[in-house]
């Protein structure tokens, strides 16, 4: 009898494996966001407050109701409707004075209080008649409205820092097609709560007035001296000024930054929460994409084209000592009421040539299966004759993370959510919405669990969700996918719940849906996100394997 090496013999000993980790979302509960109020437009905007097992969800509909609905997640997967705060009355005359509610945040902190931005009415423009924008602080508890405060013009989504010192509001200062009217500065404002340490319930919060709201626009006493080269000012075809063109779409804080997405500008920009100066305002530039353009079949057909990112959602993150924004690059092009197809900044790339459009002179022949495709009117002339040289898109059907550092790209997801819903989910492959900007993604939300960090993306016009791994932010690894519903529609917001604060005691998710303006479609939809260990061969284990094949070849 022959004996093995003892090192040989310490290794067939080994048989523990390594693992790594697989996530999923299971659904636990869905149900309708309206309370049975069939023309409440509800569902879009959702935020969850962990000290009273609390959802809070936008609800608006001009001359109706526009306020906040709540519901109990103690048990998520029954939530129970609870009430209904009515913000209808802020502005002294019913909800007819309140153009909509756009978005919902509770304290993160804990105190007991959440907010809400409503959008004022447009007044007539003449002598530049407009008014700001409001936040309603409530009692999370109760209901209770608390007390109102201006921000700035069009409050588009409210958020607190994570730590709870502060409520940043983008202020959209969203573009106005009205003859005569002034197009109103786009702004953040910036509201100290930081003194802040409870509340005297049914009352207003004590030590919270205007003199902690701090609204910071574009003028260039805020830039103190900062330049903006290459950042698209499109109103007017280019005609506003920096402090007029910029939009604000949304918000999202690491320390003391706040980085703040300029989608219809293309552009990210940092505000420096330390001084209340803007620390950069950087165009995004063009990312080249393949898209789909052709609306005849399910099959994928790809063209690769320029594209601007144009991001709606963004979430700033730090992993590995470094900072980064995720963002959701739907794309948004302004267009007017005019009906008049030469005045809008989307055209068709069958425009060009045409009378009131630009030419085409680019280096290749038009493809005629990009017919169809909506593309950029002010981009893609590179040598300033005014005739197209690059077909340049709204958008660019992807998902990008950026280094906050510098504004260059680490990651780009390219045409693969366009291709993994075609090759995963044919039937509800958005073909209908290839020459626009396919299955738009909007909604996105970033989270941790188990150690790893998670981003989730939600297609509006597709209503798929994507789940990743982005631990490392160079080589994001998609780990779930959640078939589009025929139910709910155009997930618009996504909510992480961590599993510290879920009550469940596992990470959550919340998923908003705006619907398609039926109501019925309306809807929230809410997730566990589950972690499965997937076992690998460890280095003893792969070297176990190599010794039995050599020992078969040795005795053969």
């Amino acid at each position: 009898m022959k004996y093995l090496p003892l090192s040989t013999a310490v290794l067939l000993t080994v048989s523990a494996t390594a693992a790594h980790a697989q996530f999923k979302l299971q659904q636990i509960a869905s149900l309708p966001a309206n309370m049975g109020d069939t023309a409440s437009g509800a569902g879009e905007i959702t935020s969850f407050d962990s000290s009273t097992n609390r959802l809070f969800v936008t609800r608006s509909h001009t001359d109706t109701a526009s306020g906040v609905n709540y519901f109990d997640l103690s048990n998520p997967s029954n939530p129970q409707p609870l009430g209904f705060i009515d913000f209808s009355n802020v502005l002294g005359s019913g909800a007819s004075q309140i153009f909509s509610l756009t978005s919902v945040a509770a304290d993160p902190a804990g105190r007991g209080f959440g907010v809400a931005s409503i959008v004022p009415k447009v007044n007539t423009p003449a002598g530049g008649n407009y008014r700001t924008g409001l936040i309603g602080i409530f009692d999370t508890a109760s209901g209770t409205i608390l007390q109102t405060l201006d921000v700035g013009y069009h409050p588009d989504s409210v958020t607190f820092s994570p730590d709870g010192s502060r409520i940043l509001v983008s202020n959209e200062g969203e573009y106005s097609v009205v003859p005569g009217s002034n197009q109103r500065p786009g702004s953040v404002s910036v509201v100290d709560v930081s003194g802040i340490t409870a509340l005297n319930k049914g009352t207003a919060i004590p030590g919270l007035s205007a003199a902690q709201v701090n609204t910071l626009d574009f003028s260039s006493a805020n830039l103190n001296g900062l330049r903006a080269p290459g950042v698209s000012l499109p109103g007017a075809g280019g005609s506003e000024t920096m402090v007029q063109a910029m939009e604000p779409e949304y918000v999202s804080v690491v320390g003391n930054r706040a980085f703040v997405s300029l989608q219809d500008n293309n552009a990210l920009a940092e505000l420096n929460l330390s001084t209340m100066t803007w620390s950069s305002v950087r165009s995004l530039g063009t990312i080249t994409h393949s898209v789909d353009a052709l609306t005849d079949s399910k099959a994928l057909q790809t063209h690769t084209v320029a594209g601007l990112p144009m991001p709606d959602n963004i979430a700033a993150f730090t992993t590995g000592g470094k900072t980064y924004i995720a963002s959701a690059n739907e794309g948004d092009a302004r267009v007017d009421n005019t009906g008049d197809a030469t005045t809008r900044d989307d055209i068709r790339v069958s425009d060009l040539g045409k009378p009131g459009f630009p030419a085409y002179d680019g280096d290749t022949p038009l493809d005629p299966a990009l017919a169809n495709l909506r593309i950029s009117r002010m981009n893609g002339d590179t040598d300033g004759d005014g005739a197209i040289n690059v077909i340049t898109t709204f958008g660019t059907r992807s998902i990008s993370i950026f280094d906050a550092e510098n504004g260059n790209v680490v990651w780009d997801s390219g045409n693969l959510l366009e291709t993994y819903i075609a090759a995963n989910d044919p039937t509800h492959y958005a073909d209908n919405r290839s020459p626009q900007k396919g299955p738009e993604p909007e909604a996105l939300t970033i989270g941790e669990v188990d150690g790893r960090t998670l981003l989730v993306a939600g297609m509006e016009r597709s209503n798929h969700i994507f789940l990743f791994d982005i631990t490392d932010p160079a080589a994001p690894a998609i780990q779930d996918f959640v078939l589009g519903s025929d139910t709910f529609l155009r997930p618009e917001s996504i909510n992480f719940i961590s599993a510290a604060d879920s009550p469940t005691g596992q990470a959550m998710l919340v998923v908003g849906f705006e619907g398609d303006g039926t109501r019925a479609t309306e809807g929230l939809v809410l997730f566990n996100i589950a972690t499965t260990l997937i076992p690998e061969p460890s280095v003893s284990m792969l070297a176990l394997g190599s010794l039995i094949a050599g020992l078969r070849r040795h005795r053969r």
